[in-house]
Protein backbone atom coordinates (compact mmCIF):
# COMPACT_ATOMS: atom_id res chain seq x y z
CA UNK A 1 0.00 0.00 0.00
CA UNK A 2 2.89 2.33 0.93
CA UNK A 3 4.02 2.85 -2.97
CA UNK A 4 0.79 3.41 -4.43
CA UNK A 5 1.27 6.85 -4.71
CA UNK A 6 4.53 6.93 -6.69
CA UNK A 7 2.72 3.90 -8.85
CA UNK A 8 -0.09 6.18 -9.77
CA UNK A 9 -3.06 5.62 -11.45
CA UNK A 10 -1.59 3.76 -14.67
CA UNK A 11 -0.49 1.11 -12.29
CA UNK A 12 -2.82 -2.31 -12.85
CA UNK A 13 -2.41 -4.73 -9.77
CA UNK A 14 -4.04 -7.60 -10.18
CA UNK A 15 -7.18 -7.62 -8.12
CA UNK A 16 -9.82 -10.06 -7.48
CA UNK A 17 -12.83 -10.08 -10.53
CA UNK A 18 -16.40 -10.58 -8.95
CA UNK A 19 -15.78 -13.66 -6.33
CA UNK A 20 -13.34 -15.71 -8.41
CA UNK A 21 -11.36 -17.74 -6.18
CA UNK A 22 -8.56 -18.37 -8.33
CA UNK A 23 -7.07 -14.10 -7.91
CA UNK A 24 -6.16 -15.49 -4.52
CA UNK A 25 -6.54 -14.19 -0.78
CA UNK A 26 -3.82 -11.95 -1.30
CA UNK A 27 -5.32 -9.76 -4.26
CA UNK A 28 -8.81 -9.50 -2.21
CA UNK A 29 -7.14 -8.21 0.71
CA UNK A 30 -5.27 -5.73 -1.01
CA UNK A 31 -8.27 -4.48 -2.41
CA UNK A 32 -9.68 -4.12 1.05
CA UNK A 33 -6.68 -2.97 2.39
CA UNK A 34 -6.52 -0.20 -0.23
CA UNK A 35 -10.34 0.52 0.07
CA UNK A 36 -10.14 1.41 4.00
CA UNK A 37 -6.90 3.28 3.90
CA UNK A 38 -8.26 5.80 0.83
CA UNK A 39 -11.53 6.28 2.89
CA UNK A 40 -9.44 6.90 6.16
CA UNK A 41 -8.12 10.30 4.50
CA UNK A 42 -8.99 13.22 6.67
CA UNK A 43 -9.17 15.12 3.50
CA UNK A 44 -11.19 12.97 1.51
CA UNK A 45 -14.34 13.31 4.63
CA UNK A 46 -13.74 16.98 4.44
CA UNK A 47 -14.69 17.45 1.15
CA UNK A 48 -17.38 14.68 1.57
CA UNK A 49 -18.83 16.54 4.74
CA UNK A 50 -17.83 13.42 6.07
CA UNK A 51 -20.81 11.38 4.42
CA UNK A 52 -19.28 9.06 2.20
CA UNK A 53 -21.41 7.29 0.01
CA UNK A 54 -24.12 9.33 -3.16
CA UNK A 55 -27.15 10.62 -1.52
CA UNK A 56 -25.50 11.89 1.85
CA UNK A 57 -27.97 11.61 5.01
CA UNK A 58 -30.51 11.73 2.97
CA UNK A 59 -30.38 8.73 1.36
CA UNK A 60 -29.83 6.99 4.65
CA UNK A 61 -32.96 8.47 5.68
CA UNK A 62 -34.71 6.99 2.71
CA UNK A 63 -33.25 3.38 3.02
CA UNK A 64 -33.96 3.32 6.68
CA UNK A 65 -37.70 4.26 5.79
CA UNK A 66 -37.84 1.64 3.29
CA UNK A 67 -36.83 -0.84 5.49
CA UNK A 68 -39.11 0.11 8.33
CA UNK A 69 -37.29 0.54 11.25
CA UNK A 70 -38.31 0.96 14.62
CA UNK A 71 -37.92 2.72 17.97
CA UNK A 72 -35.24 -0.05 19.62
CA UNK A 73 -34.45 -2.54 17.06
CA UNK A 74 -31.32 -3.45 16.59
CA UNK A 75 -29.27 -2.19 13.75
CA UNK A 76 -26.00 -2.97 12.18
CA UNK A 77 -24.29 -0.76 9.69
CA UNK A 78 -21.79 -2.53 7.84
CA UNK A 79 -18.95 -0.26 6.54
CA UNK A 80 -20.60 2.50 8.67
CA UNK A 81 -17.23 4.77 8.10
CA UNK A 82 -17.09 7.96 10.22
CA UNK A 83 -20.24 6.88 11.70
CA UNK A 84 -22.32 9.48 11.04
CA UNK A 85 -25.40 7.83 9.09
CA UNK A 86 -25.83 4.85 11.62
CA UNK A 87 -25.89 7.80 14.05
CA UNK A 88 -28.59 9.87 11.90
CA UNK A 89 -30.48 6.03 11.90
CA UNK A 90 -30.32 6.08 15.27
CA UNK A 91 -31.58 9.73 15.85
CA UNK A 92 -34.16 9.25 13.14
CA UNK A 93 -35.73 6.09 13.98
CA UNK A 94 -34.59 5.54 17.55
CA UNK A 95 -33.39 2.16 17.21
CA UNK A 96 -29.99 0.85 18.42
CA UNK A 97 -27.51 1.18 16.13
CA UNK A 98 -24.15 -0.79 15.71
CA UNK A 99 -21.70 0.36 13.29
CA UNK A 100 -19.00 -2.15 11.59
CA UNK A 101 -15.57 -0.92 9.58
CA UNK A 102 -13.09 -2.44 8.34
CA UNK A 103 -10.89 0.00 9.08
CA UNK A 104 -9.58 -0.28 13.28
CA UNK A 105 -8.73 3.43 12.73
CA UNK A 106 -11.74 4.87 11.36
CA UNK A 107 -13.77 2.63 13.93
CA UNK A 108 -12.34 4.12 16.91
CA UNK A 109 -12.73 7.58 15.37
CA UNK A 110 -16.50 7.00 14.75
CA UNK A 111 -17.05 6.11 18.31
CA UNK A 112 -15.32 9.62 19.36
CA UNK A 113 -17.15 11.56 16.58
CA UNK A 114 -20.53 9.62 17.14
CA UNK A 115 -20.00 10.30 21.40
CA UNK A 116 -21.90 7.29 22.34
CA UNK A 117 -24.94 7.59 20.37
CA UNK A 118 -24.27 4.28 18.41
CA UNK A 119 -21.69 1.29 19.68
CA UNK A 120 -18.98 0.61 16.93
CA UNK A 121 -16.96 -2.51 16.15
CA UNK A 122 -13.81 -3.13 14.12
CA UNK A 123 -14.59 -6.41 11.86
CA UNK A 124 -14.56 -7.95 8.04
CA UNK A 125 -18.48 -8.43 6.48
CA UNK A 126 -17.19 -11.46 5.57
CA UNK A 127 -17.12 -12.61 8.66
CA UNK A 128 -18.78 -10.76 10.92
CA UNK A 129 -17.84 -10.58 14.86
CA UNK A 130 -21.48 -10.74 15.73
CA UNK A 131 -23.93 -13.53 17.41
CA UNK A 132 -25.95 -15.66 15.30
CA UNK A 133 -29.43 -13.37 14.59
CA UNK A 134 -28.30 -10.72 16.69
CA UNK A 135 -29.88 -7.82 14.84
CA UNK A 136 -33.61 -6.57 13.28
CA UNK A 137 -32.19 -5.07 10.22
CA UNK A 138 -28.43 -4.75 8.60
CA UNK A 139 -27.86 -1.39 6.31
CA UNK A 140 -24.82 -1.87 3.89
CA UNK A 141 -24.63 1.66 1.77
CA UNK A 142 -22.18 1.64 -1.19
CA UNK A 143 -20.39 -1.16 0.33
CA UNK A 144 -21.11 -3.93 -1.18
CA UNK A 145 -19.09 -2.80 -4.50
CA UNK A 146 -16.12 -2.65 -2.76
CA UNK A 147 -16.20 -6.03 -1.09
CA UNK A 148 -14.32 -8.76 -3.60
CA UNK A 149 -16.37 -11.75 -1.86
CA UNK A 150 -19.76 -10.44 -1.72
CA UNK A 151 -21.17 -13.84 -1.33
CA UNK A 152 -19.36 -14.85 2.25
CA UNK A 153 -20.53 -10.85 2.87
CA UNK A 154 -24.35 -11.73 2.15
CA UNK A 155 -23.68 -15.26 3.61
CA UNK A 156 -22.71 -13.34 7.05
CA UNK A 157 -25.09 -10.95 7.34
CA UNK A 158 -28.04 -13.18 6.76
CA UNK A 159 -26.20 -15.34 9.55
CA UNK A 160 -26.79 -11.98 11.80
CA UNK A 161 -30.14 -11.64 11.15
CA UNK A 162 -33.21 -13.14 13.07
CA UNK A 163 -35.80 -14.69 11.42
CA UNK A 164 -37.82 -11.78 10.35
CA UNK A 165 -35.06 -9.51 9.97
CA UNK A 166 -34.23 -7.26 7.09
CA UNK A 167 -31.88 -6.28 4.76
CA UNK A 168 -30.94 -2.75 2.77
CA UNK A 169 -28.40 -2.16 0.74
CA UNK A 170 -27.65 1.12 -1.15
CA UNK A 171 -25.42 0.89 -4.00
CA UNK A 172 -23.92 1.32 -7.15
CA UNK A 173 -25.48 -1.23 -10.27
CA UNK A 174 -23.72 -0.81 -13.89
CA UNK A 175 -25.30 -2.81 -16.71
CA UNK A 176 -22.52 -3.88 -18.95
CA UNK A 177 -18.41 -4.64 -17.55
CA UNK A 178 -16.45 -1.40 -17.61
CA UNK A 179 -14.11 -0.39 -20.43
CA UNK A 180 -10.64 -2.02 -19.97
CA UNK A 181 -9.39 1.62 -19.15
CA UNK A 182 -10.93 1.60 -15.81
CA UNK A 183 -9.55 -1.23 -14.37
CA UNK A 184 -7.40 -1.74 -11.39
CA UNK A 185 -7.89 -0.55 -7.81
CA UNK A 186 -8.62 3.02 -8.58
CA UNK A 187 -11.48 1.47 -10.15
CA UNK A 188 -12.12 -0.48 -6.87
CA UNK A 189 -12.10 2.20 -4.51
CA UNK A 190 -14.54 4.45 -6.94
CA UNK A 191 -17.09 1.33 -6.18
CA UNK A 192 -16.79 1.24 -9.97
CA UNK A 193 -14.87 -2.52 -10.76
CA UNK A 194 -16.89 -4.48 -7.66
CA UNK A 195 -20.55 -3.11 -8.92
CA UNK A 196 -22.61 -5.36 -10.29
CA UNK A 197 -25.94 -5.43 -12.88
CA UNK A 198 -29.40 -5.12 -10.92
CA UNK A 199 -30.41 -8.31 -11.32
CA UNK A 200 -26.65 -9.48 -10.16
CA UNK A 201 -27.68 -8.13 -6.57
CA UNK A 202 -31.06 -10.13 -6.86
CA UNK A 203 -29.39 -13.32 -7.14
CA UNK A 204 -26.96 -12.75 -4.81
CA UNK A 205 -29.41 -12.07 -2.07
CA UNK A 206 -31.63 -15.07 -3.13
CA UNK A 207 -28.59 -17.37 -3.14
CA UNK A 208 -27.59 -16.17 0.65
CA UNK A 209 -31.12 -17.33 1.34
CA UNK A 210 -32.92 -13.94 1.34
CA UNK A 211 -36.61 -13.87 0.56
CA UNK A 212 -38.94 -10.90 -1.14
CA UNK A 213 -35.85 -9.90 -2.76
CA UNK A 214 -37.10 -6.07 -3.70
CA UNK A 215 -35.28 -3.17 -5.66
CA UNK A 216 -36.21 0.18 -5.62
CA UNK A 217 -34.83 3.33 -7.87
CA UNK A 218 -32.56 6.08 -6.42
CA UNK A 219 -30.26 7.03 -9.25
CA UNK A 220 -30.95 10.60 -8.44
CA UNK A 221 -28.28 10.03 -5.52
CA UNK A 222 -25.53 8.52 -8.47
CA UNK A 223 -25.96 12.16 -10.18
CA UNK A 224 -25.87 14.12 -7.40
CA UNK A 225 -22.49 12.16 -6.55
CA UNK A 226 -21.25 12.95 -10.21
CA UNK A 227 -22.11 16.73 -10.36
CA UNK A 228 -20.62 17.08 -6.31
CA UNK A 229 -17.57 15.28 -7.31
CA UNK A 230 -16.88 17.39 -10.40
CA UNK A 231 -17.49 20.88 -8.68
CA UNK A 232 -14.71 19.60 -6.03
CA UNK A 233 -11.86 18.41 -8.75
CA UNK A 234 -10.21 21.57 -8.39
CA UNK A 235 -9.87 21.56 -4.71
CA UNK A 236 -8.81 17.40 -4.98
CA UNK A 237 -6.13 18.27 -7.19
CA UNK A 238 -4.69 20.93 -5.36
CA UNK A 239 -5.06 19.20 -2.22
CA UNK A 240 -2.86 16.29 -4.04
CA UNK A 241 -0.39 18.75 -5.52
CA UNK A 242 0.46 19.78 -2.16
CA UNK A 243 0.54 16.61 -0.47
CA UNK A 244 -2.40 16.91 1.56
CA UNK A 245 -3.91 14.01 0.08
CA UNK A 246 -1.82 11.49 -0.59
CA UNK A 247 -1.66 7.90 -1.25
CA UNK A 248 -5.08 7.95 -4.07
CA UNK A 249 -4.94 5.16 -6.33
CA UNK A 250 -5.95 7.51 -9.41
CA UNK A 251 -5.00 10.58 -10.72
CA UNK A 252 -7.31 13.51 -9.98
CA UNK A 253 -7.78 13.75 -14.16
CA UNK A 254 -8.24 10.41 -14.50
CA UNK A 255 -11.08 10.88 -12.04
CA UNK A 256 -12.46 13.81 -14.28
CA UNK A 257 -12.61 11.20 -16.98
CA UNK A 258 -14.27 8.85 -15.12
CA UNK A 259 -16.84 11.51 -14.09
CA UNK A 260 -17.67 12.58 -17.59
CA UNK A 261 -18.05 8.60 -18.69
CA UNK A 262 -20.30 8.25 -15.56
CA UNK A 263 -22.63 11.03 -16.59
CA UNK A 264 -23.24 9.43 -20.15
CA UNK A 265 -23.87 5.65 -18.49
CA UNK A 266 -26.12 7.37 -16.17
CA UNK A 267 -28.32 8.81 -19.35
CA UNK A 268 -28.52 5.83 -20.47
CA UNK A 269 -29.28 3.26 -18.28
CA UNK A 270 -25.84 1.87 -17.59
CA UNK A 271 -25.18 2.98 -14.49
CA UNK A 272 -27.60 3.00 -11.71
CA UNK A 273 -27.69 3.94 -7.79
CA UNK A 274 -30.69 1.54 -6.17
CA UNK A 275 -31.83 -0.07 -2.82
CA UNK A 276 -32.11 -3.26 -2.97
CA UNK A 277 -33.92 -5.62 0.01
CA UNK A 278 -34.33 -8.62 1.53
CA UNK A 279 -36.04 -10.69 4.67
CA UNK A 280 -34.61 -13.02 6.29
CA UNK A 281 -36.69 -16.32 6.69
Amino acid sequence: MADLASRGANARAAVPSRDDPANGAAATEQVKSCCARFYEAPFLRGLCGGVLHPGGLRCTEELGHWLHLGRNERVLDVACGPGQPAAHLARTFGCRVTGLDYSVKTAREARLMTRGAISVVAGDAEFLPVRDAQFDAIVVECSLSLMPRKSAAAASIHRALRRGGRLGVADVALEQPLPQEIQGLGAWVACLAGAEPVDEYRRLLIDAGFADVAIKDATWALTDAVRRAVRLLPLAALARTVGVLTGLPFEPAELRGWLEEARRWIADGRARYVFVSGLRI
